[in-house]
């Protein structure tokens, strides 16, 4: 006889589904970031789909950009939603069904992404400094 094997989708519902039963209240509370999180997890595992593989570790760097992709989106998510929400004038409490398509962007953009922008954005500042020096 085989024993089962637990995937990571069978232990989240039911982690979640106890939590549920246990506090509704608790279920509020973590309701979103389980939402952000899976939003996360799709866009990272989308955008690591598109990644040629790494030649000596693929699975080591495969993993380290996933976390990286996921923790981004799930630390920016909430900022760049209460962000659009103000753009568009979406009142906060109606601003929820944003968050899975935010976080799923944000991750499926991934690192590299920022990582130009942020040396776009350094090189910005450099031209700005040697002007500045030169006056």
């Amino acid at each position: 006889m085989n024993p089962q094997q637990l995937d990571p989708v069978s232990v989240t519902v039911i982690v979640l589904t106890g939590v549920i039963a246990i506090d509704p209240q608790l279920a509020n509370v973590l309701g979103p970031y389980a939402v952000i999180f899976f939003g996360a997890m799709l866009g990272g595992l989308w955008a690591l789909s598109k990644r040629p593989p790494h030649p000596t570790s693929p699975r080591a760097e495969g993993l380290v950009f996933l976390a990286v992709s996921v923790g981004m989106a799930v630390l920016l998510t909430v900022a760049v939603v209460m962000l659009l929400g103000r753009m568009f004038s979406i009142e906060p409490e109606n601003s929820g069904w944003m968050l899975a398509p935010v976080s799923l962007a944000i991750a499926r953009l991934g690192p590299t992404y920022f990582d130009g922008l942020l040396q776009r954005f350094a090189q910005r500042i450099e031209r700005t400094a040697e002007g500045e020096g030169s006056k």
